[in-house]
């Protein structure tokens, strides 16, 4: 399966090209802890070459006596809800490449705590970029999110990385763990997504942090265009943009500046948040008010 993976065509069909590919952690550059591109290419699905992949998928699916007649019946489990029925219809399209026929099974969580699935995608998020964050939840021995099986050996890496104190020797150790999950493929990555807060004036007392999956390091608020002069917008248009987007003016309505950060990661084992429609709607004042008090 995780040769089958055409990730830049879920990237470019979800995110509109703005998605990362990355192993288990966060990648470069916003990521610290992320394996560079160079050494990603060299593990299993991740070559940029799709079609030599999958013929390596096909040829191990004849050996167990799979083929275009014969393809092998799968239930996919994920979420009942849009964002995630969207990225397992692409998912179960690029399966039938190599002869695995999914069929969609939208009831996951029920599925999930009791572990009866046979394949899902979900999607998992980290608060902070560190690799404790992501191995002991989720790939640890003993956890209760670590859905995909217990290895001891990689268990003990994750204590060695953790009590490890020289930044440079700890990475090495990250990545040597990253490539062992990877081999394995028990959870395997489809794409890191993008995603963006948005703060008006109306709210109040919100504490930014510059380590998260919503990271605050350039962000700016004006209470009119008039205040400093903003990066171009493009009306009409939906793309992501690199750092930063204006939302347009509405009257009687601040203008919102927005960055965008790297965000959550979606997976077999793990699906993706949608991009937010950035344009807000004219609303009243009390409308206004509403929606600060559900964002505070």
């Amino acid at each position: 399966m995780q040769l089958s993976l055409d990730r830049k065509s879920f990237i470019d069909i979800l995110g509109e090209g703005q998605y990362d590919i990355g192993a288990v952690l966060q990648p470069p550059p916003e990521g610290f802890w992320g394996m560079p591109s160079e050494l990603l290419e060299q593990l299993p699905g991740y070559s940029p070459d799709n079609g030599k992949n999958r013929e390596q998928a096909r040829v191990m699916m004849r050996s167990l006596g799979y083929g275009p007649d014969e393809p092998l019946k799968v239930k996919l489990s994920t979420r009942n809800i849009a964002w995630y029925r969207d990225t397992a219809a692409i998912l179960i399209d690029q399966l039938k490449q190599i002869w695995i026929d999914g069929e969609l099974a939208a009831n996951w969580v029920p599925k999930l705590m009791r572990k009866h699935f046979t394949v899902a995608m979900s999607l998992s998020g980290s608060a902070f970029d560190d690799p404790d964050r992501q191995f002991y939840e989720n790939y640890s021995c003993g956890s209760p999110r670590n859905y995909t099986g217990c290895n001891q050996e990689v268990s003990a890496l994750i204590d060695r990385q953790s009590a490890e104190t020289g930044p440079a020797r700890r990475k090495e150790l990250v990545w040597q763990i990253e490539r062992r999950l990877i081999e394995d493929a028990g959870r395997t990555i489809i794409f890191f997504m993008r995603q963006d807060t948005c703060w008006q004036l109306e709210v109040k007392g919100l504490t930014l942090m510059d380590n998260s999956i919503f990271k605050a390091g350039e962000w700016r608020m004006f209470g009119s265009t008039d205040d400093v002069r903003p990066p171009p917008y493009r009306k009409g248009s939906q793309h992501f943009v690199s750092q930063a987007e204006w939302l347009p003016a509405v009257e009687g309505e601040p203008t919102r500046f927005v960055e965008l950060s790297p965000g959550a990661r979606a997976s077999i084992g793990a699906a993706r948040i949608a991009p937010t429609k950035y344009a807000a709607p004219r609303r009243s004042g009390k409308a206004r008010a509403k929606a600060a008090d559900r964002w505070t």
